[in-house]
């Protein structure tokens, strides 16, 4: 986080450096499937200045750095560091509870997990500011979350009577059926072995179920 203290001036904008709060997988390239980890909360002040959220940063710890957009008062970047790293999965609703109790005032593309930023920087001659207020990290287990619980959830099923047939066809070859939103929380931090693993267990499982309900059981 030191770097966030240091304004640089520079040429252009894309000349830049970048930085992102998040732990990505070994290997892994550059995107939302590869991260892990979230290690802070990130707010873009495009349209809002620092004050806008000043109050409800008391004793937090905290970083803001003008962007190169700076007016003068918005184009400013909060970086509130975490208690600990949120998985990946669970981020977007931890992120909106959070963006709640900053009063939701900021620009929400940041929900992005992967989303990537400019480090300080500057044109020559213009304003540009740096600020760290030292605290006690965000705990988001103090949030009113709607987080996400990491359990497998049944898929729903046709009820008996409709079970047979779906517009003449079986129920488990409809598209309505195939494309009924999943759960997929009960996959993060697990191998991909272990994912395989886990995916041919349900394969099993359901290839019975349908046996079954063929020969009338």
């Amino acid at each position: 986080m030191e770097v966030l203290s240091v304004h640089v001036e520079r040429g252009a904008k894309q000349d830049g450096n970048l930085w992102s709060p998040v732990v990505y997988a070994p290997g892994a390239t550059r995107g939302l499937a590869g991260v892990e980890k979230v290690e802070a909360f990130v707010l873009d002040l495009d349209d809002a200045p620092l004050d806008a959220v000043r109050p409800k940063l008391a004793g937090l710890e905290w970083f803001a750095y003008s962007t190169w957009s700076f007016s003068g008062s918005s184009g400013v970047h909060v970086v509130v560091p975490l208690v600990e790293p949120v998985d990946a999965w669970e981020w977007e609703s931890v992120w909106d509870a959070c963006f709640a109790s900053f009063g939701s005032v900021g620009d929400s593309a940041c929900r992005d997990a992967s989303r990537i930023y400019y480090r300080p920087q500057h044109a020559k001659d213009a304003p540009h500011f740096t600020e760290h207020a030292s605290g006690d990290r965000l705990d988001v287990a103090s949030l009113a979350t709607s987080r996400p619980r990491h359990v497998a959830r049944p898929r729903k099923r046709p009820a008996r009577r409709d079970a047979r047939k779906h517009d003449g066809l079986p129920y488990y070859l409809s598209e309505e059926w195939w494309n009924e939103p999943q759960d997929l929380s009960r996959f993060a931090g697990k191998s991909e072995k272990e994912v395989a693993g886990m995916l041919l267990e349900e394969l099993r499982r359901i290839r019975a179920e349908l046996e079954a309900e063929e020969a009338g059981v």
